[in-house]
């Protein structure tokens, strides 16, 4: 029975969002906006894989899940007592510290990050809103 399925839905949003960016590139030609569901897609994936297997909320990180030779560095961002809200390469960093195989992949792949930075530069750009914002 599909009532009793306890999947996570994380897979299917992730799957959707990327989706959503091909049609919004390919089909629609609005390449910003497929720039950043491609960035938060790949956000998703370092999320879902800190939640599922280590038990990590990037929103709300407590310190004793950070290595300790990054804890103090990171303690800077806290964003209350012993919580840390984390981004995308932090994200991956702690997949990477935990032994990830996604965290060692994103931090050899100097061609994702190139094309990653590409979002931060349509951030700065203030006419610059999202179409949809629901998942991003």
């Amino acid at each position: 029975m599909l009532s009793q399925v306890s999947e996570s839905k994380e897979p299917y949003f992730i799957a959707d969002i990327l989706n959503n960016a091909v049609r919004r590139g390919d089909i629609e030609k609005k390449y910003d906006d497929a720039v950043a569901r491609l960035y938060r897609t790949i956000e998703m994936i370092a999320q879902y894989q800190l939640n599922s297997k280590y038990d990590v909320n990037t929103s709300n990180v407590k310190v004793r899940d950070i290595p300790e030779e990054q804890q103090r560095e990171w303690q800077a961002i806290q964003v209350d007592e012993g919580r840390v809200r984390i981004g995308l390469d932090r994200a991956y960093e702690l997949l990477l510290a935990k032994g990830g195989m996604l965290g060692d992949k994103y931090s050899g792949d100097e061609e994702l990050k190139k094309l990653l930075s590409k979002k931060k530069y349509i951030d700065s750009r203030p006419w610059f809103r999202p179409h949809n914002q629901r998942y991003l």
